[in-house]
């Protein structure tokens, strides 16, 4: 465009020359206009002989880079909006550095690598535009109030790298920022509490300082429009309870600074939760102020020396979709973990100790994708073989990697392996059985275990012989002894054993169940005289030996409580009934005997009233004057005999 306008002038001008051919000297002024006319039109857009310029449809940026420039050059156009002096040496700005510029359309500045120390007050009041102003890798000391309070359009200030000490008061006052970054600043060891007076942050990080604390005055005024804090990496800080109480956070990353408990988070909202590198030990999100995690979608523990993790029962993490734990010391976690948490789709265990996980723990997460397993001592027994039928079933659906069984052998878990279990007697349940006439017990013995099990003996010794016929008759061994058996025996497959035992239940009975495989065998025995004979003839009654169990997992409900933690709470409430009516009908009787007596001794002495008031009432009134008025007080005695006394 520049070439154009020139040579439309030099075209115009050289027409002319025909005029004039007999007149070198005019030649001469012709080519001399035409080098100041070309001026003219394009001295506004020439660029400083040192920077190199670009311009698009809305900017101009001028670049002005590692330059050794000690101030501004000369000549900045005016119209300039991108204005790059990185890397050169400044040291201070002051009104010389920028004594000839004009930059009131600057709306961004990069001042990084410009061993800038020192910014005097009101020396960026001429960046009325500016929004973005970038003072990384300096060597800036201190600020003050007035060092940004003209930016009025400025939204996002970096300070990364610098050696700041102290944020003293009101240094951001009136800025109303997206991004303040406050990074890599070793020495910063102090926000004073006005520091953010009336100002607007909505993204700050403060990664990588020396801050020990930060009080609950400093962010107060942040708390209505910050939505992202980071604050990481200060090996050992203090935070306040409330720091964050009413706050709704974005995202909130507090890794590596020495965090030894979660308490802050007490009514704090977030979204995004990254509590990483801290010592935390044991995390128990079970307490009052907890709701505030509702919103919470993204939460990682990882690296924080966990040997515990709960969530509790009482709190709700309804939208939590990404829960990391890797790197930590977890070696087993409890079944109900999940159970208010449905929504997890991504859950990462790897690098911990688990060696085994309950059944019921992956049961509540019904949208969950993937799963990371690896680097966990796993032992493939029978506990663990739910896992790999779990894989199996999903058939891609949840994908669980790493799983890696370190014993007995060192193969993945989703190869073919045969999970090796002793045999294990997985529960006795008693039953009420009648035959004919005769009233008895039925066991139903189970085993389980991998290479399968065999039950291979049970039975009972009775303390009683009993009359009836038995269906047959076998011999079972209890401590080195043999009882005649007095009942009959069937196997059911080959790992379940049914015994029915004609006994009469007001003595005892000891039936017991062996059960072994290749890897070793088990005996488990129980005891009739537990059991009380009218609960045996009215309902069922088991006993579960499953050790694969978690004993956590257990809960009982009325339906299946045993007869005996049911009986003696029945008893007492139904005592403590009947004797409270009783009580309460005695006083009744006690207070109608005495009212009755009463009231049949006035009906007896009523006739006789009667009649001595009739005598005695002329003798009462002659004594009233005339027009005058007397008042009566009787008093009835119905023990003794009956008295009227009249008072005038």
């Amino acid at each position: 465009m520049r070439i154009n306008h020139f040579l439309g002038v030099q075209t115009f001008l050289s027409d002319s020359v025909s005029f004039y051919k007999c007149k070198p000297v005019m030649m001469c002024l012709l080519w001399i206009c035409t080098v100041f006319l070309a001026h003219l039109v394009t001295g506004q857009r020439s660029c400083v002989s040192v920077c190199q310029c670009s311009d698009s449809a809305e900017t101009v940026t001028v670049h002005c880079a590692n330059k050794g420039l000690s101030s501004l050059p000369e000549n900045i156009p005016h119209n300039v909006t991108n204005l790059d002096l990185s890397k050169n040496p400044l040291h201070v700005l002051n009104t010389f550095t920028f004594e000839t510029s004009h930059l009131s359309n600057v709306l961004r500045l990069d001042l990084r690598l410009c061993e800038i120390s020192q910014i005097d007050e009101n020396i960026l009041e001429k960046l009325v535009s500016l929004e973005e102003l970038n003072l990384d890798q300096n060597r800036l000391q201190q600020l003050t109030a007035n060092t940004f309070s003209f930016l009025r359009h400025l939204k996002i200030l970096s300070l990364n790298n610098n050696q700041l000490r102290t944020i003293g008061n009101y240094t951001f006052q009136g800025l109303n920022l997206d991004h303040l970054n406050l990074n890599d600043n070793v020495q910063l060891s102090e926000i004073e509490s006005a520091a953010f007076f009336n100002s607007s942050i909505q993204y700050l990080s403060i990664d990588r300082c020396s801050l020990p604390t930060i009080s609950v005055q400093t962010l107060r005024f942040l708390q209505q429009n910050m939505k992202v804090f980071f604050w990481s990496n200060s090996h050992s800080v203090a935070v306040p309870e409330q720091l964050f109480s009413g706050f709704r956070l974005e995202t909130l990353h507090m890794t590596d600074d020495g965090i030894t408990n979660v308490d802050f988070l007490r009514n704090t909202n977030v979204v995004d939760l990254d509590l990483s590198g801290n010592p935390l030990g044991k995390i128990n999100l079970n307490f009052q102020g907890a709701e505030g995690l509702r919103t919470t979608e993204h939460l990682s523990f990882s690296r924080c020396h966990l040997t515990e993790f709960q969530i509790g029962e009482s709190t709700l993490l309804p939208k939590l979709r990404q829960l990391d734990l890797s790197h930590n010391r977890l070696s087993a976690i409890h079944p109900r973990t999940f159970l208010r948490s449905r929504q997890i789709s991504t859950l990462d265990l790897s690098h911990n100790l688990l060696y085994s996980l309950p059944e019921k723990l992956f049961r509540p997460l019904n949208r969950l994708e993937h799963v990371d397993l690896s680097t966990n001592p796993l032992i493939c027994d029978c506990k663990l073989e739910w896992l790999r039928q779990r894989i199996v079933e999903t058939n891609g659906r949840t994908l669980i990697t790493g799983a890696m069984c370190h014993s007995p052998v060192q193969i993945s878990l989703e190869e073919s392996l045969p999970f090796i279990c002793p045999a294990n007697i997985s529960g006795f349940h008693l039953l009420p059985e009648v035959q004919g006439a005769q009233a008895g017990i039925k066991m139903c013995c189970s085993a389980h275990g991998s290479p399968q099990v065999a039950v291979a003996t049970c039975g009972s010794n009775a303390t009683r012989t009993h009359h009836a016929t038995p269906s047959s008759e076998t011999k079972a061994s209890f401590q080195n002894r043999e009882f005649p058996l007095k009942g009959h025996t069937d196997v059911v497959g080959t790992n379940t054993c049914e015994v029915y035992v004609q006994v009469d239940l007001v003595q005892c009975c000891v039936i017991e169940c062996k059960a072994n495989n290749t890897e070793g065998e088990t005996l488990s025995v129980f005891n009739t005289c537990e059991v009380n004979s009218t609960h045996i003839a009215g309902g069922t009654y088991s006993i579960n030996h499953d050790t694969s169990s978690d004993p956590s997992e257990d809960t009982q409900t009325p339906q299946n409580q045993p007869w005996y933690s049911q009986v003696p709470v029945l008893t007492c409430i139904g005592v403590g009934s009947s004797v409270f009516i009783l009580i309460l009908l005695a006083v009744f009787a006690v207070w109608y005997r005495d009212r009755y007596k009463k009231l049949r001794r006035w009906h007896q002495l009523s006739p006789s009233i009667n009649r001595r008031g009739r005598d005695n009432y002329p003798a009462a009134v002659g004594l009233i004057p005339a027009g005058g008025s007397a008042d009566f007080d009787c008093d009835i005695d119905l023990d003794d005999e009956t008295e009227i006394h009249v008072s005038l």
